[in-house]
């Protein structure tokens, strides 16, 4: 009888996982090159230490997702180490797609073991900002598979060494505006919408103007931060060690009929504090599971 049980239980889960796809992002902190403390000493142009690193795949590996979204990388060589890396532990991502910007330090990334109908690197994103005009630095890279367009983002930053805006508020506003009305354009406005994901770090909270730019616009539904937690009910996504604060500003948006396609798989989701995940990176992964088209 137990044994029957068990082997239910195996074929469920494989039917579940059949019928859904686990879409996951996650800022990796530094998967490069610069300067960090590494063991208490201070080293220039030093990589990302074994140790993040092993905690890092253990993390994506206790999650496994489908897609997995990246930001935070060093290029493609660094990409191409990592999909190695990963494929060794038995994720089988095969397929990579790297995102460009003006940033040539850190870069937006997909992996995924579904290989793309399209992808899109999508540029004219500039936008007036004290006295200049200027594009989001880590630019928007959308790729599309299954039904639906996956846009990963890295907005600016709150650091800043320019008094005129401080925590470079008004930078990412715009950032997050022109984004927004370019995914507008392609995909439409509430339930008329396209299905589309917009996720990645956003470096801003849920009841910030940034944020706001993607969830409406003069009144209208565009799409809904899905609301995931970890296995204690919080909902934090990153840990500022300097200032002891934690906040969340890592998000998967979802337009409504990718809300659906949530809903159709039970609305299953997390933000991952298991093993690893304070090793790893200053940011937990965030997934979540979508019906396949």
């Amino acid at each position: 009888m137990i044994k029957w049980c068990l082997l239910g239980i195996l074929l469920s889960s494989a039917l579940v996982s059949a019928e859904t796809l686990r879409v996951a992002t996650y800022n990796l902190k530094n998967y490069l090159l610069t300067d960090r403390m590494v063991d208490g000493r201070w080293r220039s142009e030093y990589p990302k230490p074994e140790s993040e690193r092993q905690a890092l795949y253990q993390v994506i590996q206790s999650v496994n997702p489908d897609v997995l979204a990246i930001q935070e990388i060093g290029g493609k060589e660094y990409l191409a180490a990592l999909q190695r890396d990963l494929n060794r532990l038995g994720l089988d991502y095969a397929y990579s797609y790297l995102g460009q910007g003006e940033d040539a330090v850190r870069f937006t990334a997909v992996l995924s073991r579904i290989e793309a109908d399209a992808v899109m690197q999508h540029t004219a994103l500039d936008f007036p900002y004290l006295g200049q005009r200027v594009a989001p630095r880590r630019g928007l890279l959308e790729v599309q598979m299954d039904g639906f367009s996956l846009y990963v983002i890295h907005l600016k930053s709150r650091f800043t060494t320019d008094k005129r805006d401080p925590g470079s508020e008004e930078r990412r506003t715009k950032e997050a505006q022109a984004i927004r009305d370019r995914i507008r354009e392609r995909h439409g406005e509430g339930e008329d919408a396209t299905p589309y994901l917009v996720l990645g770090d956003f470096n801003d909270l849920i009841n910030s103007s940034t944020l706001r730019r993607f969830l409406s616009v003069g009144g209208r539904d565009l799409a809904q931060p899905l609301d995931v937690a970890d296995s204690r009910d919080e909902v934090w996504t990153y840990f500022w060690d300097k200032a002891d604060q934690y906040a969340r500003i890592d998000f998967i948006l979802a337009s409504p009929p990718m809300s659906e396609r949530w809903e159709n798989a039970s609305k299953r989701g997390g933000v991952y504090d298991g093993q690893g995940s304070r090793q790893a990176s200053d940011h937990r992964l965030v997934w979540a599971d979508f019906s396949k088209n």
